[in-house]
């Protein structure tokens, strides 16, 4: 089943949760406030006119195109989770910046970056190595970004980029081994 999403505001309310089934796509305003949890079991399409505001938890089971706006309110936002979890490599592509502050990475299959990604307060590699060597995406940390769980099952394949002078350590790796 396929579901769009088109014109006006869809806003998810405090403390409630959605879950999608079947492919999913976003031509209007999507609101995900804080402690709400939004979960895509199927692919999810951002498109050109689609905004995706993350203020909660979104958790994304498949793959990712994001042809639109995917951010947050850096005012409101304390959680601002965006959470990769599938049990199949995950494509993340599209032509728009992905603006995440929380990114966690929980796939032991993997993922393959053909879009941009800025991270801004915290990376969790809980699982699965993102691959941007071969695709051409491209994954950007802004100052004072955390890291966590980085290993030889979890790192970047590729290259990243960094902003700022703080003291970082660059979770990359290659052939299966954190560097």
């Amino acid at each position: 089943m396929n579901y769009l999403y088109k014109k006006g505001l869809l806003s998810l309310l405090l403390g409630c949760g959605l879950a999608a089934h079947g492919q999913i796509s976003n031509e209007g305003t999507l609101t995900v406030t804080e402690n709400t949890t939004v979960v895509f079991s199927e692919d999810f399409t951002n498109k050109t006119a689609g905004t995706l505001s993350n203020n909660g938890i979104v958790h994304l089971k498949q793959n990712l195109i994001n042809n639109g706006g995917f951010t947050f309110d850096n005012l409101l936002s304390i959680e601002a989770i965006t959470n990769f979890s599938g049990n199949t490599i995950q494509h993340i592509s599209g032509t728009a910046l992905l603006e995440i502050p929380h990114l966690t990475l929980s796939n032991a299959a993997g993922f393959e970056l053909l879009s941009d990604i800025l991270v801004s307060k915290h990376a969790n590699f809980a699982n699965g190595i993102l691959n941007n060597r071969d695709f051409g995406g491209e994954l950007t940390f802004e100052p004072n970004v955390s890291l966590s769980n980085v290993g030889d099952q979890s790192h970047v394949n590729g290259s990243i980029l960094k902003t700022g002078n703080d003291n970082f350590i660059f979770p990359i790796g290659g052939n299966g081994q954190y560097h």
